[in-house]
């Protein structure tokens, strides 16, 4: 039974997710592409070229924008002086001593090859998770949408991926992550998390069976 503090939450009912109903739902799924931003994306693809998660990124986008689902975007980015940082933040310390993720900063917008539409909410943050974002409220958007399934990309897959993974299973909202639209600095990482400690939380698949899938259907 759901306490009292996630009962706003609509409660996920089926245990079994195909890449068929990933995109079959409508208005109860929101996609999130998170973290898309050529200032992330320079520590996360250090020794790769990110073109083909992004050709990926946008090429579901589409699909998923004429099935109807939601679609929404998150960022990390902070004022500058970065003000929402607490001096006992191990990593955002970092962050704030390297004056690095502020607003100001032209490489924290949503990367433009995915294709973001103006109209499409931007989930802006400045802790790890998705839930966490302060410019829209998140678990708002969840409750008063109707949403009870995420379908999760972006960088990195054992940062926001992770950690927005963790929330959604805590708060009985069902989490889809799509593997080949995550990436992370550390290959064995990302292996590590998409093979073995997402599926005890969540359902992960690949975006092209999901694309195969929609369009088979």
């Amino acid at each position: 039974m759901a306490s009292a503090a996630t009962s706003s939450v609509p409660v996920a009912t089926t245990a079994t997710v195909t890449p068929a109903d990933v995109l079959g739902r409508g208005g109860r799924t929101l996609v999130l592409m998170c973290d898309v931003q050529p200032a992330i994306m320079a520590g996360t693809f250090r020794d790769s070229d990110p073109a083909p998660v992004l050709a990926r990124m946008a090429k579901f986008l589409e699909l998923a924008r004429a099935a109807g689902v939601h679609v929404g975007h998150v960022a990390v980015r902070f004022e500058d002086g970065h003000p929402e940082v607490a001096a006992t933040s191990k990593l955002f310390s970092g962050v704030k001593a390297a004056g690095k993720l502020l607003k100001s900063d032209p490489a924290t917008a949503i990367d433009s090859r995915i294709g973001a539409l103006a109209t499409e909410p931007v989930f802006e943050k400045q802790r790890v998770s998705a839930h966490m974002a302060t410019s829209l409220d998140l678990p708002k958007f969840i409750a008063e949408n109707g949403v009870d399934t995420i379908v999760l990309g972006g960088f990195s897959t054992s940062g926001v991926i992770l950690s927005t993974v963790c929330w959604a299973g805590d708060h009985d909202i069902r989490a889809v992550v799509l593997e080949d639209l995550c990436a992370d600095a550390d290959a064995e990482m990302h292996r590590v998390l998409v093979t073995k400690v997402f599926m005890k939380q969540a359902f992960v698949m690949s975006s092209e069976d999901v694309v195969a899938a929609a369009r088979s259907a």
